[in-house]
């Protein structure tokens, strides 16, 4: 429930979330957010 709750964030403030399991143990999250400049 808690990894849908983030895709679900992640996916109205249009970022990329990616999870994975690590081959050595353990997992990986990255989430990745856009930069936005207002020039106003």
């Amino acid at each position: 429930m808690g990894a849908t709750l983030v895709q679900l964030i992640a996916n109205m403030h249009d970022a990329d979330l990616t999870l994975r399991n690590k081959l050595e143990g353990g997992a990986e999250v990255k989430l990745n957010l856009k930069a936005y400049i207002d020039l106003g």
